[in-house]
C-alpha cells in the first residue's frame, strides 16, 4: 500500500522531502505549515507534531508523530481503533539519560551553590556528596527509562525499575510492578526518577499517597507532566518526603507565571527540554517504522491504541 501523506509544522517540510526522495514505495507526501480539514481530502496519512483537535481524522490510516508522547493523539475523538500510530524516539533516550545524570550530579556536587559562592567571593568548602553509594528507582522501564538506566547504572550502587507488569530488564537490578508500589520499600531509595507515560492509570499517579512512601528522596520528573500532582509535590517538600525536585514537565505548559513552583527553593525547573525532538530523531524513527511495516512487524515505535503507549 502506498499512503497519501501530508506533513505539517516544524520539520514537516524536511520529512516530506525525505519521503518523496527515498520512500515513494510507501508514501507520497505534501507539506503544509498548518492543517485545515480541506487539506486532508484524499489523504490517509499524517506526519507531524499534534495540531489536530478540530479535524476529522476518521479517514486517516497512519499517523507518524514527531514526538515520543502520544496522549494528545489518542484522545482525538475521530481516530479509528485500527489506526497505525508510530512515534518518534530517535536518540531521546540518550539525551534524557544525560539530562538526568547532569542534574543528579549538580545536586550532589553543589555546582550551582558553589558558583553562587564564587560570585559572592565566599570560600565555603562544603563536603560534597557522592553518587556511587546511591540507590535509584526509575518509574517506567520503557525507552526513556532504559536510557536513564544506561546513563546511571555503572555509577550507582543499585538501580531498580517500576513498570506495569514487573517484566525484567537487564539494565535494572530488579523490576517491580506499579500495583505493588506500597510493598517496594520506596523509603530506601535516594533518587527517584519518573519516566512514566501518560495513561489513565498514571494520570495524577505522583500524588500525596505516592510521596508518603519516600523518605527525603531526590525526585525528578522527565515523563509526563500530568502524572504529577504539583500541589502534592510541594506538600512532600514541606514534609520531608522529598528533599529536592527537578522538573522538566508540567501539568500546564508553559508553566503559568503564578505557579508556586517558580520560587520554591527546593525545586529546580527546566522548560521541557530534556529530550527535544531533532530531525535526526524523526528520520531515524520514520525509517525504522517503515522497515517494520514492510516486514509486517511492530516495534517500540508502534503505539498500542488501547494501552496508550
Amino acid at each position: 500500500m502506498v499512503y497519501d501523506m501530508i506533513s505539517c509544522g516544524q520539520f514537516g517540510q524536511q520529512l516530506a522531502e525525505l519521503v518523496n526522495s527515498s520512500y515513494r514505495h510507501i508514501a507520497r507526501c505534501v507539506y503544509k505549515e498548518s492543517l485545515v480539514q480541506e487539506d486532508l481530502q484524499g489523504k490517509n496519512a499524517i506526519a507531524g507534531f499534534y495540531q489536530f483537535d478540530k479535524l476529522d481524522l476518521s479517514e486517516i490510516k497512519w499517523i507518524h508523530a514527531f514526538g515520543a508522547g502520544v496522549d494528545d493523539y489518542l484522545k482525538q475523538p475521530t481516530i479509528q481503533r485500527d489506526l497505525i500510530l508510530t512515534r518518534t524516539l530517535g536518540y531521546m533516550d540518550k539525551r534524557i539519560g544525560e539530562y538526568c545524570l547532569a542534574y543528579v550530579l549538580e545536586d550532589l556536587k553543589s555546582v550551582v551553590s558553589t558558583h553562587d559562592n564564587q560570585r559572592s567571593h565566599l570560600w565555603d568548602r562544603t563536603n560534597l556528596n557522592v553518587l556511587y553509594n546511591k540507590k535509584v528507582l526509575v518509574l517506567g522501564t520503557g525507552f526513556v527509562g532504559q536510557g536513564i538506566a544506561s546513563a546511571l547504572r555503572h555509577l550507582v550502587e543499585k538501580i531498580d525499575g517500576i513498570n506495569g507488569s514487573g517484566t525484567s530488564n537487564p539494565l535494572f537490578h530488579q523490576t517491580m510492578t506499579i500495583e505493588n508500589l506500597s510493598q517496594a520499600h520506596l523509603e530506601h531509595y535516594d533518587i527517584v526518577i519518573s519516566a512514566l507515560p501518560l495513561t489513565p492509570s498514571t494520570r495524577n499517579f505522583l500524588n500525596q499517597a505516592f510521596f508518603r512512601l519516600l523518605n527525603g528522596a531526590f525526585f525528578m520528573n522527565v515523563g509526563r507532566g500530568k502524572s504529577l500532582v504539583e500541589d502534592d509535590l510541594l506538600w512532600a517538600l514541606e514534609n520531608g518526603h522529598v528533599r529536592k525536585a527537578v522538573l522538566d514537565v508540567y501539568q500546564t505548559e508553559p508553566l503559568p507565571s503564578d505557579s508556586p513552583l517558580w520560587d520554591h527553593p527546593g525545586v529546580m525547573m527546566t522548560p521541557h527540554h530534556s529530550g527535544l525532538t531533532t530531525f535526526e530523531d524523526i528520520r531515524k524513527s520514520f525509517e525504522e517504522s517503515v522497515k517494520a511495516m514492510k516486514g509486517g512487524i511492530r516495534n517500540q515505535l508502534f503505539v498500542n491504541i488501547n494501552q496508550g503507549y
